[in-house]
């Protein structure tokens, strides 16, 4: 035998008008957790994409930290061999030679997508590469990711990552708050 009290049929009509408040009042919440449901996959599409950015970033970075080393060992070479034919020239009591430029490491940047290490006010590079500072590398990447989790900017292949980095880093950045254009 049950010992749950039946509901009163009389007090129904007034029931059901207090469950209608309480759903009322749970429908806006309701409609924005489904919107933000719906959202969620054009989300994960967006990091998806921003991971590939960020794993071409490391990647590229990595082979600017070998070629920089590299960099950094030619440069030394250069000027113990330039030191040394300067006291060679002095002793014979010749004019030494001028001091020569250190070589600069930077982020070659091709409209093909390309992208690799390469040295500062180097001419020998394909027409049309874009050479720059690692930092300026980051900060361009940096910009893409941003205007992919905006959805301006949604790649179609991991093969386009690098010709829209090389289309962001020919733009101007974007003015920034409190700077006149």
């Amino acid at each position: 035998m049950s010992t749950q009290k039946e509901p009163d049929r009389s007090n129904f009509p007034g029931g059901v008008g207090e469950l209608r408040g309480r759903m009322e009042s749970l429908f806006p919440p309701y409609l924005a957790e489904l919107h933000r449901l719906c959202q969620m996959p054009e989300e994960f599409e967006r990091r998806f994409w921003v991971c590939h950015v960020q794993v071409l970033v490391q990647k590229v970075k990595a082979d600017y930290n070998n070629y920089e080393f590299e960099t950094l060992k030619a440069n030394l070479m250069g000027k113990m061999t330039e030191t040394m034919l300067n006291v060679a020239w002095q002793a014979t009591g010749q004019q030494p030679m001028a001091h020569t430029t250190h070589l600069q490491a930077c982020v070659c940047v091709y409209p093909t997508g390309r992208i690799h290490p390469g040295l500062l006010g180097d001419f020998s590079q394909q027409y049309g590469a874009i050479l720059i500072h690692v930092e300026k590398f980051e900060a361009i990447t940096q910009r893409l990711e941003d205007e992919i989790m905006r959805g301006k900017i949604l790649p179609e292949s991991e093969d386009e990552i690098p010709k829209l980095i090389y289309k962001l880093a020919l733009k101007p950045p974007e003015n920034l708050p409190g700077q006149q254009s």
